[in-house]
């Protein structure tokens, strides 16, 4: 509840001083995230309106209403379903403070023309607000859900999307104005974050599953959408979203974890990252030197990290693991999608200009095929001894 009125007194201090006044806040319908379907012969279109009666002083009487509306109408163009909504709701729209925009996977198959047309052209949508693809065929399926820790499920989806970039090193937050660029730039294919529904859709539109310290249902990010050629040719898991980070030189913070035999695992926190890159033209090599420090946060391993060996023995073992899933994660890109997410190709052009057009000119599209990828890791551990032994010999 509180966390509306912050967002309702910043709306009326952004407004106050532009077009509008206070007493026209109650006019406005303040969206907070839009959805895009496919139809048969066009767009579904779903939208998010803050219920500014939950605001109120009276908390009994607010607490039957729902915390957000959703709207939803078709058109033959998402222009149209956008007018037929605003011919439904009672008050103006006001989408400048829109958080998120949910497309989904069927409409991202089919390509993001439209899409970018749109909200490209229209001035009244500023163009900070984060895109995602839903891997549901109705996105309202996402923005209907309630969230117990967030009176809106979008603000908890785009807060979890900063946490996992920061905390967890998913490659994640694209906004509307990245996807533009990267829309306009023929060199680099995008990659946007993509979002599921877990658990049971019906529950999860119930009062009740705000009450539960389980939710019956929730909306989790499940890591990146890979675009070819302006339009949704696969998906990237959790893992492989950050071994897209460490191409990409953006991990702050991770955790990897890793297998010592068939029963124990080891998990250590990378704490600091840096992504080195190089170009050999000689030898068509794009190599990346990754260089890692890294604290040991749980150790179920037969091994004793205060010998220097052994450290060093898991050091390197754990170089080998993290190096063969990177390696996975580029083949995959490259043999499975051909896709471009990581911008290879507009590194060649911006570091030898020259060299990357004798590339093109011999192998067109398929110069992601015909480069060498290698990839260094230098890791560094941080031991903190044995816990459990220091605990046993008190």
């Amino acid at each position: 509840m509180k966390k509306i009125r912050l967002l309702l007194i910043t709306i009326l201090i952004f407004i106050s001083t532009g077009c509008y006044n206070y007493r026209e806040l109650t006019k406005l319908a303040i969206t907070s995230a839009i959805g895009i379907n496919k139809t048969d012969d066009g767009y579904e279109l779903i939208i998010q309106v803050i219920n500014t009666q939950k605001t109120g002083s009276d908390s009994n009487s607010a607490s039957d209403t729902p915390k957000f509306i959703v709207y939803k109408k078709k058109g033959r163009t998402i222009q149209e379903a956008l007018r037929n909504i605003i011919l439904e709701s009672p008050r103006r729209l006001y989408v400048n403070h829109m958080a998120l925009l949910v497309i989904s996977e069927e409409v991202a198959k089919d390509g993001l023309n439209d899409i970018i047309d749109l909200f490209a052209r229209n001035s009244e949508f500023r163009k900070q607000f984060l895109v995602l693809v839903s891997k549901e065929k109705d996105t309202s399926d996402i923005l209907s859900i309630l969230t117990a820790l967030e009176t809106l499920n979008s603000k908890k989806i785009k807060d979890s999307l900063y946490t996992d970039e920061k905390y967890l090193g998913v490659s994640n937050i694209v906004n509307f104005e990245d996807l533009l660029n990267s829309y306009i730039n023929k060199r680099i294919d995008i990659a946007l974050p993509s979002i599921k529904l877990q658990g049971d859709k019906d529950e999860g539109e119930k009062d009740d599953n705000i009450k539960e310290s389980s939710p019956e249902a929730r909306a989790i990010l499940s890591g990146l959408a890979v675009f070819k050629d302006k339009k949704l040719v696969g998906y990237l898991d959790i893992n492989d979203s950050i071994n897209v980070s460490y191409l990409n030189n953006t991990i702050n913070n991770t955790i990897y974890t890793y297998k010592c035999n068939d029963n124990n695992y080891t998990s250590i926190e990378i704490v600091d990252s840096k992504t080195n890159i190089e170009i050999d033209k000689e030898k068509n090599e794009i190599k990346f030197i990754i260089n890692n420090k890294a604290n040991i946060n749980e150790l179920n391993c037969d091994i004793n990290i205060q010998k220097t060996k052994e450290l060093i023995k898991l050091e390197n073992n754990i170089e080998k693991d993290m190096k063969k899933s990177i390696y996975t994660t580029i083949d995959k890109l490259i043999s499975e999608y051909n896709a471009d997410i990581c911008g290879f190709k507009e590194l060649i052009y911006k570091t030898y200009p020259n060299y990357y057009k004798e590339l093109e000119k011999k192998y067109g599209a398929e110069i992601l095929k015909n480069l060498n990828y290698k990839i260094d890791i230098n890791l560094k551990l941080v031991a903190k001894g044995n816990i459990l032994k220091e605990i046993t010999n008190e």
